[in-house]
């Protein structure tokens, strides 16, 4: 995640090449002057920026169970950001996302 001051910055262009060459599959820019969250999606080999649900919330499409409540951060209302990661890591696909990386740790 990455905290920016514009839209302009430096983390929505050169650092996109460089997330994409090190092979990283999602990533969050927080602007703070147009108080939006943008998230972007590596998809054959281009990052793809996806949009939140109905309710704000962006979704990991990586990390299982990963939510994040883009209002709440921006109002910088904690508790709601905390509540929202806690619902995330209590659903199915989270418990299922972890259980993947324990049998992967396992195996190696």
């Amino acid at each position: 995640m990455e905290v920016v001051s514009s839209r302009e910055s430096i983390d929505l262009h050169a650092k996109r090449r460089d997330y994409g060459q090190a092979g990283v599959l999602e990533y969050v820019v927080v602007v703070l002057r147009q108080r939006v969250a943008r998230w972007f999606v590596l998809q054959d080999g281009t990052y793809q920026e996806v949009g939140a649900d109905a309710c704000g919330l962006f979704k990991s499409t990586v990390f299982l169970g990963l939510w994040l409540d883009a209002p709440a951060l921006l109002r910088r209302d904690v508790q709601q950001v905390m509540g929202t990661l806690q619902h995330g890591i209590e659903t199915p696909e989270h418990t299922v996302f972890v259980q993947q990386l324990q049998a992967r740790r396992s195996a190696s």
